[in-house]
């Protein structure tokens, strides 16, 4: 059971989305977490997922796993 869901199939299509993906995704994780291409940062951003609404711990979460999950994704 355990090796049917770590098995890997050896085709490049989905090894180009998920890169393509990845890189799409990165520059906007990367303007909410360092500021980069032309974003806010994550202090200005953090205070504005809060002004909505949203919980500290659920901002914090969202701002991190745009540009974390966008670097696993290229890094595979």
């Amino acid at each position: 059971m355990i090796q049917k869901f770590l098995r890997t199939q050896s085709h490049w299509a989905p090894t180009i989305a998920r890169i393509s993906v990845g890189l799409v995704i990165l520059p906007h994780g990367l303007q909410k977490t360092l500021g980069l291409f032309g974003g806010y940062g994550f202090g200005k951003t953090l205070e504005f997922f809060t002004s909505q609404g949203m919980p500290t711990l659920v901002a914090t979460l969202v701002i991190l796993g745009e540009s974390f999950g966008a670097l696993g994704l290229i890094l595979g």
